[in-house]
């Protein structure tokens, strides 16, 4: 796993890539190391870092895998960006508002390119009340919701927005897929149940090939990653590689808001595991300003850090059940009513 720390660092300095092209010279076990970056969805990132810093040093035949699955991820990463635009257009051609975030979205804000990211379907959100009008748009343009209670009568659909958090649409022409969120977690125990509205307040505009795109506001996508990473127990390295680089993308984040906002949200332990996960793993120091959230966390801090260490460790899905109570706890309304 130490080469992998070492491999996956984004915006990697000069001294970083002279440690990962010593640390290659005494990595013998490829095929270990390849199922690691798969499972973690690390290729683009990886091969990236590899090509500038070690290419010289590898297999022939590792490196060319590597190679041709960072091409794939690439063209994918391009493919879902074009959908983007097209369902961003029809949105609001049809008065939607909408939020797209995560997927080539986020490699486009936060690591200034798409293809480093692994992007396997499309996230977006939309008011409660503009579900039902998303749905006919999607469904007339190509898309068929597989959620399996579809048609829902009016007491499911009530309980469905109540307890959960979207539904799963599928492409049939394409095969792609969209998760139609009017939340983004299925419980608030995360975040605020008025996060979501107040999201949009503050969403700001990506540029798409021409055609400005609505995602969340830096301090909100922040704030949603760290949530979400805390939320699946930080079983894939993939969510802290999304920390580090912006920790080192420095003028992107106002950090000092960005803290004012973590505690006023109560996410003082998702935020903490976040900057001490990335700093130990990924080396990616902490903004001076963020240092207060790592203060005023509490005592179970060390516990859920040792925790995602073992999940980020672990080399198959097992991590996401065995992380789940460690989840539980990361959530300040969840563990004040297991302490």
């Amino acid at each position: 796993m130490k080469f992998l720390f070492a491999a996956a660092r984004p915006f990697m300095t000069r001294k970083e890539g002279e440690v990962l092209h010593a640390m290659c010279a005494q990595e013998n076990d490829w095929l270990e190391f390849t199922a690691l970056i798969q499972h973690h969805r690390l290729t683009g990132l990886v091969f990236d870092n590899i090509e500038r810093f070690v290419e010289a040093e590898l297999p022939e035949s590792f490196y060319q895998f590597l190679q041709q699955q960072a091409k794939h991820n690439r063209h994918r990463e391009f493919i879902l960006a074009t959908e983007i635009v097209r369902l961003a257009r029809l949105f609001e051609a049809n008065g939607i508002e909408y939020i797209f975030f995560k997927g080539p979205i986020l490699s486009q804000l936060i690591y200034n390119t798409l293809g480093l990211r692994h992007s396997r379907d499309l996230d977006v959100l939309i008011r409660t009340e503009k579900v039902d009008s998303a749905v006919l748009v999607l469904t007339a343009n190509g898309y068929k919701i597989i959620d399996s209670l579809i048609p829902y009568s009016p007491r499911q659909k009530r309980y469905l927005e109540l307890y959960q958090k979207h539904y799963t649409c599928i492409n049939q022409e394409t095969g792609n897929q969209l998760e139609l969120h009017w939340r983004l977690m299925n419980t608030p125990a995360y975040l605020l149940p008025d996060f979501e509205q107040n999201a949009f307040a503050r969403a700001i505009n990506v540029d798409f090939g021409g055609w400005k795109v609505r995602t969340f506001s830096h301090l909100d996508n922040f704030l949603y990653l760290c949530a979400h990473g805390a939320d699946h127990a930080w079983f894939r390295l993939k969510w802290l590689c999304d920390i580090a680089a912006a920790f080192r993308n420095p003028l992107l984040f106002d950090w000092e808001s960005i803290a004012a906002a973590t505690m006023r949200n109560g996410l003082e332990r998702p935020v903490a595991q976040a900057a001490e996960l990335s700093e130990r793993l990924l080396g990616s120091p902490i903004p001076q300003d963020l240092q207060v959230t790592l203060r005023s966390a509490d005592a179970l801090l060390p516990m859920l850090i040792r925790s995602a260490e073992r999940n980020i460790c672990m080399k198959d899905s097992t991590a996401k059940t065995t992380g789940q109570s460690a989840s539980e706890l990361a959530s300040p309304q969840k563990a004040e009513t297991l302490i």
